[in-house]
């Protein structure tokens, strides 16, 4: 996951986690290019707006590495505009997640996106693919009701008051 925001982190963080997803975290484009450089990924989720290196410009030189062009690469963007949509593609993204993220949409979009990459490959070597684990709504909606009310005391509890 390429994300610069911590509370973004931590949601999607703790999604993977729970899902049972194994994931790496960088803070910005030029630290994920580095961490790919030594690392091997199913996909990617990358956030649009982040210093140093944004996510469309990391998606470009993501898409001119050979070794990564059937890499999945997830746009993670508050913007849900059209527009926005067709620059995610136009860079070579294969699909998007709205923020503030959902829980079935990321599990689902992920799951779509590295079956679709892996059915690929396999066909090509004549293997066949285990399917990933099954997660009810029910359960992920309890775990993230208790999860969000965790993530929020955590963070209020870091936050500086000021006094008068």
């Amino acid at each position: 996951m390429v994300e610069d925001n911590e509370i973004d982190q931590i949601v999607v963080t703790e999604l993977l986690k729970f899902a049972g997803i194994n994931y790496t975290v960088a803070n910005h484009g030029q630290e994920a290019l580095d961490i790919m450089q030594t690392h091997s990924f199913d996909a990617v989720l990358m956030d649009m707006q982040m210093p140093v290196m944004g996510g469309i410009e990391d998606t470009t030189y993501i898409r001119q590495n050979p070794a990564f062009v059937d890499l999945p690469v997830i746009a993670l963007t508050a913007g849900v505009t059209q527009e926005e949509r067709e620059r995610c593609i136009a860079c070579g993204m294969n699909d998007d997640i709205t923020k503030p993220v959902n829980s079935e949409a990321v599990i689902s979009c992920l799951v779509h996106w590295i079956n679709l990459n892996r059915q690929h490959k396999m066909s090509a070597n004549k293997l066949e693919c285990k399917q990933p684990k099954s997660i009810s709504r029910t359960k992920l909606a309890h775990y993230w009701g208790q999860r969000y009310r965790r993530v929020g005391q955590e963070h209020r509890s870091r936050s500086i008051s000021f006094a008068n």
